[in-house]
C-alpha cells in the first residue's frame, strides 16, 4: 500500500496548490472517456452544451469532443498536498515508543497512509460530483473562449 501511495502520478506542473487555485488562469487537468472508451486527457480550455475543449499537453494543441460523445470524466481542479512522507517519519517515530510500537505502529501507519490517500484524492471531482454546467468553473475560459480567438492561438502555460 505504501508503494501505491508514493507512486501516485502527480498532478500537471501548472496546477497551483489549493490555497492559491482560485487565482489560477488555467483550466483544471481532465481525464474523460468517450462512448468507445478512449481516453483523452488535458487542460480543460473551455465547457459548452455541445463540446468540450482540452489543450493536449502531449501533442501541443487544441482539440474539441462533443458533449454527446463523453461518457465520464474526472478533473483535478489543484495539487494536491503531498503527505506522502509523514508514513515513513510516523513509523520511524514510533519506534520511541518502546514495547508499546507493537500496538502504535500499524495505527499509525494506517493512519497516515489514510491520510495521504485522502489528500490526493480531495482535488478530484468527476462526472458523480459535476454536471457540465459546473465543470465550466474549471476550465480556462468559463465562459467559453472570447470572441475572436481561435483555438490554435491558445498556448501551454509557461513557468
Amino acid at each position: 500500500m505504501l508503494v501505491l501511495v508514493l507512486s501516485s502520478c502527480a498532478p500537471p506542473r501548472y496546477l497551483d496548490k489549493v490555497k492559491e487555485s482560485h487565482l489560477s488562469q488555467y483550466g483544471g487537468y481532465i481525464t474523460l472517456f468517450n462512448n468507445d472508451g478512449i481516453k483523452m486527457t488535458g487542460e480543460l480550455i473551455a465547457v459548452s452544451a455541445e463540446k468540450m475543449v482540452l489543450y493536449s499537453l502531449e501533442v501541443g494543441e487544441c482539440y474539441e469532443v462533443p458533449t454527446s460523445s463523453v461518457r465520464r470524466y474526472e478533473i483535478i481542479f489543484a495539487a494536491p498536498e503531498k503527505y506522502g512522507w509523514a508514513i515513513p517519519t510516523s513509523a520511524a517515530l514510533t519506534l520511541s515508543h518502546g514495547f508499546f510500537a507493537i500496538l502504535t505502529m500499524p495505527i499509525n501507519l494506517l493512519t497516515t497512509t489514510i491520510v495521504s490517500i485522502s489528500a490526493n484524492q480531495s482535488t478530484r471531482l468527476t462526472h458523480n460530483d459535476l454536471t457540465l454546467n459546473e465543470l465550466k468553473m474549471y476550465a480556462r475560459f468559463p465562459q467559453g473562449i472570447p470572441e475572436g480567438v481561435e483555438l490554435d492561438e491558445i498556448k501551454q502555460f509557461s513557468e
